[in-house]
């Protein structure tokens, strides 16, 4: 499967949480939780959606990263991806797009 990954922004919120709450079961982050990490300015996160035939799926993993303005290191968050779309390399992707 080919992804085509780009910035998530607060309006993917309920597409990750859709994602989220089935992988994380009771440690999964609260809706708001997650929202104020989209909204902050010292993190990045990424979605990655499926392209072809899968396109209309929806959000197959996402990720992200908190990390101050000007610095060379940054904390990863989280990261999720779908169940179908996981042994791939997808993660391994997020990650090093980070």
């Amino acid at each position: 499967m080919t992804w085509q990954l780009r910035r998530a922004h607060v309006e993917d919120v309920d597409a990750i949480m859709a994602l989220e709450m089935p992988t994380f079961g009771n440690d999964a982050w609260s809706r708001e939780s997650m929202q104020a990490e989209l909204a902050h300015h010292d993190t990045y996160y990424l979605v990655a959606l499926p392209v072809g035939a899968d396109a209309d799926a929806g959000i197959a993993a996402y990720a992200g990263v908190f990390a101050a303005r000007g610095a060379l290191q940054g904390d990863i968050q989280t990261i999720a991806v779908a169940p179908e779309s996981r042994g791939g390399g997808l993660g391994r992707v997020l990650i090093q797009s980070l």
